[in-house]
Formats: structure tokens, sequence, C-alpha cells
């Protein structure tokens, strides 16, 4: 089985048949227009079809029905448990962001190495802050 892309374009058909615009009043919104359907394969294969104003609900049904069926094939579940870890990890680190990091320790001797090494993730979550708060200025 070859797999290949197809491009869908749907929109309203503006012309007539013999190539002339058609002019729409802005008063007058009542004017219906039959829509301009086109399938391309990008290379050689074009198909074009005008769908006319009635019937075009009963067009968006069928392919929308063509649509799921096709689409339900191919989609798989998503894995909700990825999901959930992963926000929970966001909840998790926007958490220790705001609870911040408390340094203790001898500057000298014993345990100084601990201290420096919360002393560098205090500094880290710093700069962290500030740049979620320039992301969020931007963001407003």
């Amino acid at each position: 089985m070859e797999l290949m892309t197809v491009w869908l374009t749907h929109k309203r058909l503006t012309f007539n048949e013999d190539g002339d615009a058609i002019q729409v009043d802005s008063d007058n919104k009542t004017g219906e227009f039959s829509c301009l359907l086109r399938a391309t394969d990008g290379r050689t294969i074009t198909i074009s079809t005008h769908i006319q104003p009635d019937a075009l609900p009963r067009f968006h049904t069928h392919y929308g029905s063509l649509l799921k069926t096709t689409m339900t094939q191919s989609l798989r579940k998503r894995d909700k448990k990825k999901e959930k870890a992963r926000l929970e990890a966001i909840v998790l680190k926007k958490k220790k962001m705001l609870e911040g990091i408390t340094v203790v320790g001898p500057k000298r001797g014993n345990g100084r190495r601990k201290r420096d090494r919360l002393e560098k993730a205090r500094r880290k979550l710093e700069e962290a802050k500030k740049r979620m708060e320039q992301k969020e200025k931007k963001a407003s």
C-alpha cells in the first residue's frame, strides 16, 4: 500500500461559468454562492468540483463522516499517564520555584560543598524566576 498526501481546498466560488466576477451589494447579504472544492496530490492529479448552496449541508455531513472514518484508523489513543506525569512535574517545578531554596550549613569546614551546591541552585532558581516573569510580561 502506497501512502500519499492529498491537499484539499474548499472556498466560496465568486465567478460565473463564463469567467466574470460576481458583484454582491453590501446591503444584500442573501446572495448564495456555490463552493469550489479542489483536491490535489501536489504533482499531477487535480480534481475540482462545484457544490451548489442547497446541497452544501448534505455534502458536509458526508465529508465529515468520511474524515472521521479515515482519521480513526490512523489516530492512536493519547497516553494519559505520561501527560499526567508531565503536568505533575510542571506543578512541582512551579511550587519549588515559589518556595525557594534556603541555604544552611557552615561557610568553612565540613558541609561547605553542600552549602555551595545549595547557593548555586538558589542562583539558578532566581534566574529561572526572572525568565518566567519576562515570559509572562510578553504574554500579557
